[in-house]
């Protein structure tokens, strides 16, 4: 396998005009970059020395667009279509909760301001819905001294 670069080290090339060109190679289930420095072909790693897999070329491209690296070819031979990363269920569960909650509120302020617009609630300003808001602890607190 080639030497692997790391992208800080791959930045500092490119900023000094070293790279002659890039390659986005398909592999199972992603995509991996070989770059070409004066040293010889390189593959990008990520910063604990592992192969940087790319979930898409436009992934890729884009990261070494970020480079200034604009002219890459794209080999996809060997590319079979899957996944990187395993499912994560709690995730899944996590986002179906949020969404629906977000649901739940949404159909909340709707039925208030529904309220509002027929007049059955009534909307208050800030300064004067805190007022009320203080007013209404302290009887609480008022009621809560006065039982044993």
């Amino acid at each position: 396998m080639d030497d692997t670069i790391k992208l800080a080290r791959l930045r500092l090339l490119a900023q000094a005009g070293a790279l002659s060109t890039a390659t986005v190679i398909g592999r199972k289930s992603g995509w991996t970059v070989r770059v070409d420095v004066e040293e010889g072909a390189r593959m990008l790693c990520s910063a604990d020395g592992t192969l940087r897999i790319f979930s898409t070329t436009d992934s890729a491209i884009a990261q070494m667009a970020r480079l200034g690296v604009t002219r890459l070819s794209v080999i996809a031979d060997a590319y079979e279509a899957g996944t990187l990363r395993a499912p994560r269920p709690d995730r899944a569960l996590a986002l179906k909760e949020t969404a629906e909650y977000a649901d739940w509120l949404k159909a909340k302020v709707e039925k208030s301001m529904a309220r509002v617009a027929s007049g059955e609630s009534k909307l208050y300003p800030l300064d004067e819905a805190r007022a009320r808001v203080t007013e209404l602890l302290k009887g609480m607190e008022a009621r809560k001294k006065r039982s044993p």
